[in-house]
Order: C-alpha cells, then structure tokens, then sequence
C-alpha cells in the first residue's frame, strides 16, 4: 500500500518524507472516515491532476480548460500584432 510506504519513508533518518505535503486523491467520504489517511493533504477526485493534465471530469478538467483557452486568446493577439513583413 502507498500509504503505508509513506509513511515508513518518513521515519527514514537518509530521505524523510513529509506527509503532510503528500495529497490523496479520494472520494470525500474515503478520506474522512479512514484516520490513516487524515495526516495527509487531501484532494477530491474531481480536481485531480497528473503532470498538470486533469484526470476525470469536474472542477480540474474545466479549471485547465479555462487556463489553455487564455493562453491560445493571448496568442492570438500576439501573432495577430507581427505584421507579414518581418516574415
């Protein structure tokens, strides 16, 4: 189990770990009744995130989506600004 492997790894005096910073990715109701997994930053599945690329649908997926939408409206207007000339 990860979990448990975390937890070991912070008591290791080479490469402590610190689980408070570690995040869990669970339904609510999982990480609420469960009092292993209360030291650690929990996140709900609908706002997870793997290498900055939402994993399911919700409040991740459409807070990514916003994010790429702006940065291609700001392309825009910057490719729109370089005249044919300079190419």
């Amino acid at each position: 189990m990860d979990v448990k492997r975390v937890m070991e790894d912070e008591e290791r005096p080479d490469l402590p770990l610190n689980g408070s910073k570690c995040k869990i990715n669970a339904q609510p109701d999982f990480a609420v009744t469960n009092p292993v997994l209360r030291k650690f930053y929990f996140v709900p599945v609908e706002n997870s995130l793997l290498l900055g690329a939402p994993l399911f649908p919700g409040k991740g997926l459409d807070d990514t989506w916003a994010d790429r939408c702006a940065d291609l409206a700001k392309a825009k207007f910057k490719l729109s600004a370089i005249s044919s000339r300079m190419l």
